[in-house]
């Protein structure tokens, strides 16, 4: 495909800004040995007791091991709402909001959707942590929460926002180090901890051109909004081709007066007039620190 469309392809769980991931979803259901039945449903196609404990199961512990399932740093900008990815483990009929959805079938095909796992994971490995998780709650006889119904994005966000804080949580999940063996969770665990000390080495061009005020020659991107700070805006300066909003920089104090303002860090002429310009517009009420040099908030 790659060759016969000159493009490319990837495996990444979010691959593009402002667009919805690349997933891998794991169906389950468990079925007898003997009689072929699926365990999940009972001749009248009720749920039965042994799929709600693996529901259970899956809701407890999936969060504890979404590194086997979000293997690297990026897998958790995928995991984020309103981009058709799953931000905690509620469960509902048909609900693709919900981590944990239930197809609409019948009895004979009665299974669980597990919606975590992205398109960068280990298949084995994330298939072997869905039936842990499932086996467990089954031997436990866990109880599941009560199915949702609406978006599951109302609810809150339970599954670990960064790679750091899911290695912490999977190295704390006694239950799962005895199945899966303590061998395997500290291999794991050293991989993915020298994966992520070698992301946190390298200072992305997005955080040099909004907490460093760099110009292009430093950070790669090309100018800055020329809006009134701490208010979203898509414009751009002049003669450039893009814009970092100023609405998620930290708080800046400005001078009192244009003349005052001098820049202490590499910046373009034309972001520095950008920046005389908002400050000798701006009202009292966008100067919260009147009197306090800028010198100290652009200094490196």
């Amino acid at each position: 495909m790659q060759k016969s469309t000159d493009g490319g392809a990837t495996f990444m769980a979010k691959p593009l800004a402002n667009q919805p991931g690349s997933s891998m979803h794991i169906h389950q259901s468990v079925v007898d040995k003997r009689t072929n039945r699926n365990l999940f449903a009972d001749s009248k196609g009720r749920d039965t007791s042994l799929f709600r404990a693996y529901v259970a199961g899956l809701q407890r512990y999936l969060p504890q091991v979404i590194p086997m399932l979000a293997p690297n740093v990026n897998s958790y900008r995928r995991l984020r709402p309103q981009f058709d990815a799953p931000i905690n483990v509620q469960w509902g009929i048909d609900n693709r909001s919900c981590g944990l959805r239930v197809p609409v079938s019948n009895a004979s095909s009665r299974r669980i959707e597990n919606r975590l796992a992205g398109a960068d994971a280990n298949p084995y490995l994330a298939m072997a942590a869905s039936l842990v998780c499932g086996y467990i709650g089954m031997t436990e006889r866990l109880k599941p929460s009560n199915q949702i119904e609406g978006s599951a994005y109302r609810m809150a966000h339970t599954l670990p926002k960064t790679e750091q804080e899911a290695l912490s949580r999977f190295m704390s999940c006694k239950p799962i180090k005895g199945l899966l063996g303590e061998k395997f969770i500290k291999a794991l665990y050293i991989v993915k901890t020298a994966e992520l000390a070698a992301y946190q080495n390298v200072i992305s061009s997005w955080t040099l051109s909004v907490f460093a005020f760099a110009d292009s020659s430093i950070s790669g991107c090309t100018g800055i909004s020329a809006a009134t700070p701490h208010r979203p805006s898509a414009r751009t300066l002049p003669g450039k081709r893009a814009a970092v909003s100023t609405a998620t920089r930290p708080p800046i104090e400005w001078p009192t007066s244009a003349a005052s303002l001098r820049p202490v860090v590499s910046i373009s002429p034309a972001v520095h007039s950008a920046m005389v310009a908002m400050l000798s517009s701006a009202g009292p009420s966008d100067r919260p620190c009147a009197g306090k040099s800028i010198a100290s908030t652009l200094r490196p």
